[in-house]
């Protein structure tokens, strides 16, 4: 569903479907079986944004922009 309503990475604009990851904002482990399937609860990066963001090097404002973490880049 996100890929319907999102077509390309947050940050940097890459489109082309096989290089897009859907990173969910709370994680998956801690997540109710609603949250997970909640296209809110997820953003559409390329590999490169998501194992950032996975790593917690990246994170991001409110209206989704981006902010290095404590331990970021």
């Amino acid at each position: 569903m996100l890929l319907q309503r999102e077509s390309k990475c947050a940050l940097c604009g890459v489109y082309n479907p096989r290089l897009l990851i859907v990173s969910h904002i709370k994680p998956w482990s801690t997540s109710t079986n609603d949250e997970r399937l909640d296209v809110h609860n997820g953003l559409l990066l390329c590999s490169n944004h998501d194992a950032l963001f996975d790593k917690k090097l990246i994170s991001f404002t409110d209206n989704r922009g981006i902010k290095n973490s404590k331990n970021g880049i």
